[in-house]
């Protein structure tokens, strides 16, 4: 289970929900833990900001707000954070440490020039090198496609702004891969490839930040495959190695269902 906790940007507004980065996220995962007979689930509890909550209050309410049984958290209050946000995101990523799966916290970063992706901004550093080892990392949508190669930069000096409110394509894509499914010249398939409805990311930009963190779980799951599969060659009980089995044995369906109801 991921569960994201953010704001309107998490959310996924000026957009349809099927085309939220959680959303694109679930179902990019969903066929390959399928295929372990198992099934994921990507929660949104993003909120717009005129309930009157931010990242100052939201993160202490974590567990209320997406399911206590998180395996990752997601972060993303990026236009909300001025200095000083790093104290947020710690105590999100300790309050985690709290929970009974100490899921990871993964920050989702809108924009990407500022925030954790600026290199240079030394608390931010500070703070990614010492949670590192718990699981914390930052996720920046345009940091993450200038790190692709496109020079953004030139095409600005000549009025190409791919950035700005309503811009259809990234340098890479024009539409989003299930917009490709669709013909040419379909509403649909044109809407799908806008990188920034506005101050939001649009179907497009999500994918960017679906597909970086589908890339990392992915990735994880097959190193963590081959460590499991080198124990069992090795005759090593991998349950007892690796599965803490009676802290989180499921009860009954009916005592699961008193759990949380």
């Amino acid at each position: 289970i991921i569960g994201t906790i953010g704001s309107s940007v998490a959310a996924g507004h000026d957009n349809c929900h099927y085309d939220s980065y959680e959303s694109q996220l679930e179902r990019t995962l969903a066929p390959i833990f399928a295929a372990a007979n198992s099934m994921v689930m990507v929660q949104n509890a993003g909120e717009g900001g005129g309930c009157g909550d931010t990242h100052e209050n939201q993160v202490f309410c974590v567990t209320h707000n997406v399911s206590p049984d998180v395996d990752i958290v997601h972060y993303s209050w990026t236009y909300f954070e001025k200095d000083g946000a790093e104290v947020q995101r710690e105590q999100l990523v300790r309050w985690a440490q709290q929970m009974e799966r100490r899921p990871m916290v993964h920050h989702m970063v809108a924009r990407g020039k500022k925030n954790t992706c600026d290199g240079d901004n030394e608390a931010n550093v500070d703070l990614d090198k010492r949670y590192a080892e718990f699981g914390y990392n930052a996720f920046c949508i345009q940091t993450g496609l200038y790190f692709g190669g496109h020079d953004y930069d030139s095409e600005v000096e000549v009025g190409i702004n791919r950035f700005g409110w309503k811009f259809q394509g990234d340098g890479y894509h024009n539409t989003t891969r299930y917009g490709e499914e669709l013909p040419d010249g379909n509403a649909r398939k044109n809407s799908l490839g806008t990188v920034y409805r506005n101050w939001h990311p649009g179907p497009l930009g999500f994918q960017i930040a679906s597909d970086a963190f589908a890339y990392v779980y992915v990735t994880g799951l097959l190193m963590a495959l081959d460590i499991i599969e080198e124990d069992m060659n090795a005759g090593v009980d991998i349950l007892d190695r690796w599965f803490d089995i009676d802290g989180r044995q499921l009860g009954s369906a009916e005592e699961e269902e008193e759990k949380y109801w």
